[in-house]
């Protein structure tokens, strides 16, 4: 019997078929990634330049920091002004070098850590939360 061999030769055919497939698969969306890169590039060089220098006017990149979008995404503390970290949270946003979701999980965690609801979070509150949850603990141990 010359006949039980030839399975495992097919077997490892196939597994170099999905190997060279994924390998093919990585090269086809290498230009694709490369583009995107340099686009964004562009794109963060284009934001850095004023108006006289080919860049968006001032005005321009206000609006899109501006409106609906910055309230869908809880970055809008005021109708009047943008903070400089509403700006740049916006700005990654647009270039998408971040999700919404991604922002919305920070922003809620955030919001967990805050116990006195300042809007900041102190040493005093992280060591705060530290001995509330060892009384917590301490009572749950009786």
């Amino acid at each position: 019997g010359g006949g039980g061999g030839g399975g495992g030769g097919s077997l490892i055919m196939l597994g170099g078929v999905g190997c060279q497939a994924t390998l093919f698969t990585a090269l086809a969306l290498l230009p694709a990634a490369l583009r995107r890169r340099r686009l964004e590039r562009r794109a963060m060089e284009h934001l850095a330049r004023g108006k006289d220098k080919g860049g968006l006017a001032d005005e321009e990149l206000l609006e899109l920091t501006a409106g609906e979008t910055m309230k869908a995404w809880r970055l809008s503390s005021s109708d009047s002004y943008v903070t400089r970290d509403e700006f740049c949270l916006a700005m990654l946003l647009r270039l998408e070098k971040i999700s919404a979701e991604d922002l919305r999980l920070v922003q809620d965690t955030f919001l967990r850590l805050d116990a006195n609801r300042s809007g900041k979070l102190e040493s005093r509150e992280s060591a705060s939360r530290r001995e509330s949850q060892r009384e917590l603990t301490a009572s749950l141990d009786f």
